[in-house]
């Protein structure tokens, strides 16, 4: 993913990463929540891996349900501020924890 990537999909890939590692089926609501925290992520840049490069299967994965449906008014996610993300996401959190 390259330096110029909008932010909320930088939070994505790492909701990714946070789903995967704790054996999750799909990306939830906390893993997008703990995504846009910045003590989850590491402080330094990971540098780009140099060759050569081996194929690895796709890594793919849904968001779960109330994931879903909490982003889905807000349209493209490349536009997505992450203050608006936080705030939907957060709201989702509350009314599902009812």
């Amino acid at each position: 993913m390259s330096p110029e990537a909008a932010p909320a999909m930088l939070v994505l890939v790492r909701a990714l990463v946070l789903a995967q590692s704790s054996g999750a089926s799909e990306i939830g609501i906390d893993h997008l929540l703990a995504a846009l925290d910045p003590e989850t992520s590491s402080a330094e840049p990971v540098a780009p891996p140099e060759g050569p490069f081996f194929p690895v299967p796709r890594q793919d994965m849904a968001l779960a349900p109330d994931a879903a449906a909490a982003m889905a008014p807000l349209g493209d996610i490349s536009t997505i501020p992450l203050n608006i993300l936080r705030s939907v996401l957060l709201s989702a959190k509350h009314q599902g924890a009812h």
